[in-house]
């Protein structure tokens, strides 16, 4: 991939992770037909997904670029959020989650925070609102043991 691609493909998967899809898409686009890299082929497909309602082709190319960087995180935000559009909320939750165990992405978090996903309680056997439980969260998270 030339350096001229590279540079476009980071200023288009930029504007994709601000928000900006439609000239993300144009940009994308313009290095679609390049040996891409795979988190700019990740991007694409979100912004295919969002602004052209292309889910299927979205998540093949996220799940493509998955095979070739299994270890990048940001291909997981982007499946993510590319589930979270077509209403997979599940889905969506378990890559965000695998993402997160790669490696530590403020953008993850973030996701995951607006989602509304809790963790377990501390003690399985109470109920959620029980005051141990409460509690012992509470003591846990301050220890940064959970």
């Amino acid at each position: 991939m030339e350096t001229s691609n590279i540079g476009l493909g980071l200023k288009g998967i930029a504007e994709a992770k601000s928000g900006n899809t439609p000239l993300g898409l144009r940009i994308l686009t313009k290095t679609a037909n390049s040996n891409q890299l795979p988190e700019v082929k990740a991007w694409y497909g979100y912004c295919l997904a969002r602004e052209k309602n292309k889910f299927v082709r979205g998540i093949s190319l996220c799940n493509e670029a998955r095979q070739e960087d299994p270890g990048n995180s940001d291909i997981c935000l982007a499946l993510g959020r590319i589930y979270l559009l077509a209403g997979l909320r599940a889905s969506a939750v378990k890559v965000l989650k695998y993402g997160l165990s790669l490696e530590k992405n403020r953008e993850i978090s973030e996701l995951l925070k607006c989602v509304g996903i809790r963790k377990t309680p501390v003690l399985r056997f109470l109920n959620r609102n029980n005051k141990v439980n409460i509690a012992l969260g509470s003591l846990f998270a301050r220890m940064d043991l959970r």
